[in-house]
């Protein structure tokens, strides 16, 4: 399975994340790729270049409303959509992790259908506090009725009907090809709204292979 790294090379504090990133994965014989980001000042010709509508239009505030969407958020979702595209016409799945992302154990098993996250989107790992600030704050509705068991490492049945992020994720062919589908119909906005009902069947590694990290120590597991 290939693994790309978003990076954004015109940015000196991405490149030196993905350096990190390549790194961290070398002790689990992780083999990480870096994959260039659309820039936030080219977004409209990428757009045409690939044949897609803008969803939303692009603005330099950090808000998303329901008519506009930050710059740089646009640009990850154009990044991830070409990856997209290329997923959707092999056999294997691949892995995609952003820049801040840091490898702290090997990989899980790779799904055979729908879209796999391994990493909470956060400096730590996804727990009942986790899954709880996310159905407490509306942001996030939940799959099931209880509580996963967050202490139990394997692959559960991802407890959101979506992703929370982009951070560490890993989709299979199919789910990739109804991806450039549902954006091809609708336009392209940020990356992180992988959906059940779009994708597929959506799953969980735990504990989490990856994990997204500003600064500060790292705990491996």
């Amino acid at each position: 399975m290939r693994v790309f790294c978003i990076c954004t090379e015109q940015n000196s504090t991405s490149r030196r994340q993905a350096d990190r990133c390549v790194e961290s994965a070398k002790p689990f014989g992780i083999d990480v790729e870096r994959f260039p980001s659309v820039s936030w000042t080219h977004i409209r010709p990428t757009a045409t270049l690939l044949d897609l509508d803008l969803r939303l239009e692009p603005h330099y505030s950090r808000s998303t409303t329901e008519t506009h969407c930050p710059a740089f958020r646009i640009a990850n979702g154009l990044t991830h959509y070409q990856l997209y595209q290329d997923c959707s016409t092999g056999v294997a799945p691949i892995c995609i992790v952003e820049h801040d992302a840091v490898f702290v154990g090997p990989l899980p098993e790779t799904p055979t259908c729908g879209v796999m996250q391994i990493s909470s989107h956060r400096d730590g790992q996804a727990d009942d506090e986790w899954y709880r600030n996310g159905m407490s704050s509306g942001r996030h509705v939940g799959w099931e009725c209880r509580t996963p068991d967050f202490t139990r490492p394997g692959i559960i049945t991802h407890p959101y009907t979506k992703t929370v992020g982009t951070s560490g994720y890993i989709i299979t062919p199919l789910a990739a090809d109804r991806m450039v589908d549902h954006i091809q119909k609708h336009g392209v906005a940020f990356a992180d709204c992988i959906h059940r009902d779009i994708v597929g069947p959506m799953w969980m590694a735990i504990p989490q292979p990856v994990e997204m990290h500003k600064d500060g120590p790292i705990a491996y597991y």
